[in-house]
């Protein structure tokens, strides 16, 4: 069981105003019992985190890349989008509630951060739940499986193949090719069929399918909510755990460091 602090950790991230960066230390086993549905559920929370931190933070927003790579990490990015909501609407109890997740990490006269973590969950399940603004208008949730389906699944049943029957026949007007190179080789034909797949929109004009096309990506990189409740979620379950357990390490500063600050606080600035 989980021992709480006297003091209400998680908003401190939000609060403090020094801006050295801390390492929390600890043995894993000690603050994540893999018998604990609590643990397991962080667990499975900071995994995704870090998931779309490479592919949705990292990859996806590159500028200097070939647009076949852009789908790939789009289609990357909501195929752990569409996992991680799993999370927020839970087929079974494996999963705990957001007053299960409070009630066992939070201090009770800590209202200020159990509010926060509330909301911030809700903020995330209403992103999930409103509506894309292209045909069908579908909710987001039901896009990222849309999009997790056909890319994680080659083929996976006989929906599967009408849809690549779809796609290619929107594709099959348009000139491609395949390029051999030195070293590698190029299908940019199956690259536009992929798109038509992942943008399935026969009846719009060429303005309207770019237009629905951004709208649709914007939403699908709009990872602040997600970040802003799994960043405060681990924050609240690792500095939950008494001192004795989880080690705060402050990185000693430079002498460069030292001087900008004492300079900082000099002119008022800190």
């Amino acid at each position: 069981m989980l021992r709480l602090r006297t003091y209400p950790a998680p908003m401190f991230f939000r609060r403090h105003r020094d801006r050295e960066r801390l390492r929390f230390e600890f043995r894993i086993g000690d603050v994540f019992d893999p018998d604990d549905r609590l643990a397991r559920y962080l667990v499975r929370l900071s995994i995704a985190l870090g998931d779309l931190r490479i592919a949705g933070a990292t990859y996806l927003v590159r500028e200097d890349q070939p647009l076949h790579e852009r789908m790939y990490f789009m289609r990357l990015t909501a195929t752990h989008l569409h996992e991680l909501a799993i999370l927020f609407n839970p087929p079974n109890t494996a999963i705990p509630t957001i007053e299960e997740f409070i009630t066992a990490v939070i201090a009770p006269d800590d209202s200020e951060t159990a509010d926060t973590l509330r909301s911030d969950y809700r903020r995330v399940q209403r992103m999930l739940s409103d509506v894309v603004n292209v045909p069908g208008r579908p909710r987001l949730a039901s896009e990222l499986k849309r999009l997790r389906n056909d890319y994680a699944h080659y083929f996976n049943n006989e929906a599967d193949d009408a849809r690549l029957i779809d796609a290619m026949r929107l594709a099959a007007g348009l000139e491609s090719s395949y390029v051999i190179r030195e070293e590698t080789m190029r299908a940019e034909y199956a690259d536009e069929i992929s798109n038509k797949l992942m943008h399935p929109w026969p009846d719009l004009t060429d303005e309207e399918w770019l237009e629905a096309v951004r709208r649709l990506h914007v939403r699908v990189r709009s990872l602040k909510p997600v970040a802003a409740f799994l960043h405060q979620a681990e924050a609240a379950y690792v500095t939950a755990y008494p001192e004795d357990v989880v080690r705060i390490i402050r990185p000693r500063r430079t002498v460069f460091q030292r001087l900008v600050r004492r300079e900082r606080s000099r002119i008022g600035w800190c």
